[in-house]
């Protein structure tokens, strides 16, 4: 059902141009026949008509200068199946759905979060998030074409970008303790339309019909949508339905970044060189703040650390970003330099992951995984790549390539030991019970899973072999952090729950990392090699154990180490794939927090020196920030205008590995325009950095940071003055007659100046999406360009007239005023 806005008769009600013929009602044969007019209806109508013909043209001149002055912004699609349940926004970037409870249940109800939903890019993965479903049951999560049917959409099903993909259907885990908590995460494509590309291989959803027409992906005329719904049934069974009804389903609209930022022709662009952690960072602050009255174009490259810094030192760029100021490598670059460091953005670094457990066949990823110091230590150096490990043989048994915890829980409150251990063998001979504590371990102690399942038994390791500020603050951690201790549940006999025990870890980071594994599968790539991590201090480059391990995959970008890990644990997919459902594994890589959420990658939370586990999230980030000091100058391992990092920080809630990426900026004097675009530009960043938008990984400036860059910015860049601005003076001659002067003489007006037009760039007003009168730095606004840009900042309407337009909108109102009389 839908409105009709045709012009209707003001005396009948009907449509006065419709014929007798075609009025017809759609449900039925009815025919409606129109009485003619009388005169004062005629008369009236005529009114009526000019009236609106009135508004018509006002309403045309609107459009027109809509059309000359800005461009109209695409408002959100919702979704196309309405009968999806409603969904509100999670506070996170994200959308919470809420589905009706279960008969007889009013409290708990299952809930589907899904985020990032807004500004994604092609390849992005968006988290899924489900809680309080029937563990014997499933979630189907499905990338459709919004514009299809709301019950039985098309979705991808095929070969796209490299993988195959198509509605993954993932089983609830049992864990009444997390609310039966299950997440994964699944990929998204922009494929816009009209730009030559192939479209996204589809089948219906339910797959009643098969193969069905592809689709493209877009913010225009191809919505897309992940469509998130509860099956029955695990296994084999489940997969090929139900259809999307609101009792089932969310429906989550996406919105995908513009190709185009949209900033203003006239914004000055400054080409800058940015390490990984700042990847997805400038693009969105640029979007946020080009529109502004110093609106600033970033042409960024991210790339690594040791790139960045070398390229700013031979004077490739003149403004560079770098997350690890404090490697003695990156400061013996810049000596001789005149540079000065800012901070611009919060993010950190994650012991990323990709986790799953097996039962009876089933594979379910994993959610969470808690971590020592000394566990990453372990992971690091290929010390850990199973959780048990293995033991010697006596006369002197002992646990190697394992965190084995049997000698901390003896030591523990209260101590354990194996005789109070459910299964603890009884005989005389100790070694058996050696080999039983060998379960006893960090790994599987901190990270149970639900009795019957099996945990990873495999660990990978898949670091980057280039220099980046994840690899420098993970191994400065490392050398850092206490040994703090933790607690462990653990299974006792005459216990009806687990009793929990405080430890304290005989293993430590430090040596862990500065003592070769004995018995490591990919350590010593030949006999007698030295081990690769001699001291304890900052690395900012992981050197690589082994060229030719599989286990051990160095990269040379965030983006190719998710897919290292992605396709050695979860085959390419999006779910867990062992090769021995017995089996099966966890694959580790230390990146970016913003890296990590964009490939999809889960965060294991860390042991904090109050010996909580915390996971980078924006209040954690936010706590450990807190706690960072400005360096003091002349401190080499800790550069002025930088901030040291709080490893020791007490606060339960802080996330010990909490980073900031700064900005290189010369300190000697830059041009006018080259200096005003650049303090523009990092203004721009900071303010968009303090805000609450900041793109998923990041965590806002906290106040006295913020506060301190600014006045960074102020005093570190040092600008040339204005150049003049020069005027033109024009004449006009007289075409009256001469006027006198008191002597009675005649006054030639042909010579007097009687019109002075500044020709500086503030002194028109161009066609264009922005007016920009001098800044409170002294920045001159843009000169008048030849043609309109090709797009404005969206949101509003803005006019911006020419001294050839100014008259435009006067004239269109003497226009409308004809029209009023004299009629179209």
């Amino acid at each position: 059902m839908h409105d009709d806005l045709r012009p209707t008769d003001p005396t009948t009600g009907t449509d006065p141009t419709m014929s007798t013929d075609a009025s017809k009602e759609s449900e039925g044969a009815m025919t409606v026949h129109l009485a003619p007019p009388t005169r004062g209806a005629r008369r009236r109508a005529l009114r009526d008509r000019r009236g609106l013909r009135l508004w018509l043209v006002l309403v045309l001149a609107m459009a027109s200068v809509s059309v000359l002055g800005a461009t109209t912004p695409l408002s959100p699609h919702g979704s196309s199946a309405g009968a999806a349940a409603p969904g509100a926004a999670d506070g996170n970037g994200g959308y919470l759905y809420t589905l009706p409870c279960p008969a007889g249940q009013t409290t708990d109800c299952p809930t589907i979060d899904v985020g990032p939903i807004s500004h994604l890019n092609d390849g992005q993965y968006v988290y899924v998030t489900a809680k309080n479903f029937d563990p014997t049951g499933s979630i189907r999560v499905a990338f459709c074409a919004a514009n299809t049917s709301p019950t039985d959409p098309s979705c991808l099903s095929g070969n796209w970008e490299t993988q195959y993909l198509r509605p993954t259907t993932v089983p609830i885990t049992n864990n009444p303790t997390t609310q039966n908590l299950t997440s994964l995460s699944y990929p998204v494509f922009s494929d816009p339309a009209g730009q030559g590309n192939n479209q996204i291989p589809a089948y219906d959803l339910v797959n009643n019909t098969g193969s069905v027409g592809g689709f493209n992906c877009d913010n225009g005329a191809n919505p897309c949508e992940l469509v998130v719904t509860d099956e029955p049934g695990q296994g084999p069974s489940a997969g090929n339905g139900p259809l999307i009804t609101s009792d089932n389903s969310a429906v989550v609209p996406l919105d995908f970044a513009a190709s185009s930022v949209g900033c203003p022709s006239s914004d000055p662009q400054v080409s800058v060189f940015s390490s990984f952690s700042l990847e997805h960072f400038i693009p969105a602050a640029v979007e946020a703040t080009c529109a502004g009255h110093n609106g600033v174009v970033a042409l960024n490259t991210a790339d690594n650390d040791n790139s960045v810094v070398n390229d700013f030192a031979s004077g490739g760029t003149t403004v560079a970003f770098v997350d690890n100021a404090s490697d003695p490598n990156q400061v013996a670059s810049l000596l001789g330099k005149s540079y000065a460091y800012i901070p611009v953005a919060l993010s950190g670094t994650p012991e990323s992951f990709l986790a799953g457990e097996s039962n009876q066949g089933q594979n379910f990823p994993i959610n969470s995984y808690n971590l020592t110091p000394n566990m990453v230590a372990g992971l690091v150096t290929s010390r850990y790549q199973q959780p048990a490990g293995s033991y010697t043989q006596p006369p002197k048994p002992t646990y190697t390539l394992s965190d084995n915890l049997s000698a901390a829980l003896a030591a523990g409150s209260p101590a354990v030991t194996c005789a109070d251990l459910p299964g603890c063998p009884t005989t005389k001979g100790k070694f058996k019970q050696f080999q039983f504590m060998q379960k006893y371990n960090a790994f599987d102690l901190l990270n149970p899973v639900p009795t019957g399942d099996f945990a990873p038994a495999t660990f990978g390791s898949f670091n980057s072999n280039v220099s980046s500020g994840s690899s420098f603050q993970a191994t400065s951690w490392l050398c850092s952090a206490s040994n703090t201790p933790f607690t462990v549940a653990v299974d006792t006999v005459g216990q009806s729950a687990p009793l929990p025990v405080k430890v304290t870890d005989t293993n430590v980071a430090t040596d862990t990392l500065t003592t070769a594994p004995a018995g490591s599968s990919i350590w010593p790539p030949y006999p007698n090699a030295p081990w690769v991590y001699p001291d304890c201090h900052g690395y900012s480059t992981f050197p690589a154990l082994s060229a030719t391990a599989n286990n051990y995959g160095p990269a040379q970008s965030p983006g190719f180490q998710a897919k290292a890990m992605r396709n050695w644990c979860f085959g390419g997919s999006v779910l867990p794939q062992p090769q021995n459902p017995q089996d099966p594994c966890a694959a580790f890589g230390l990146m970016d927090t913003s890296e990590s959420q964009f490939y999809g990658l889960s965060s294991a939370s860390l042991e904090n020196a109050a010996g909580n586990f915390v996971a980078p999230t924006t209040s954690s980030l936010q706590a450990a920030a807190a706690s960072f000091t400005a360096c003091p100058s002349g401190d080499l391992s800790c550069p002025a205008g930088t901030y040291r990092a709080n490893y020791a920080d007490t606060n339960p809630d802080a996330y010990p590995m909490a980073n900031l990426t700064y900005a290189i900026v010369p300190t000697n004097q830059l041009s006018y325009s080259e200096g005003t675009a650049v303090k523009s530009l990092l203004t721009n960043l900071l303010s968009f950095s303090h805000g609450a938008a900041v793109p998923a990984g990041y965590a806002p400036l906290p106040d006295s940071i913020y506060n301190a860059a600014l006045a960074d910015v102020t005093n570190d860049i040092s600008v040339a003055a204005a150049p003049p601005t020069t005027t033109t003076t024009t004449t006009t001659r007289a075409v009256a007659s001469s006027p006198s002067d008191s002597s009675g003489s005649t006054i030639d007006t042909s010579t007097v100046d009687t019109s002075t037009v500044d020709s500086s760039p503030s002194g028109a007003l161009p066609l264009t999406g922005t007016d920009a009168p001098a800044t409170s730095s002294g920045r001159s606004a843009p000169a008048p360009v030849a043609v309109p840009p090709a797009s404005i900042p969206t949101g509003f309407l803005l006019v911006g007239l020419s001294a050839t337009t100014r008259f435009l909108l006067p004239a269109i109102v003497i226009l409308a005023v004809g029209s009023l009389l004299g009629g179209l």
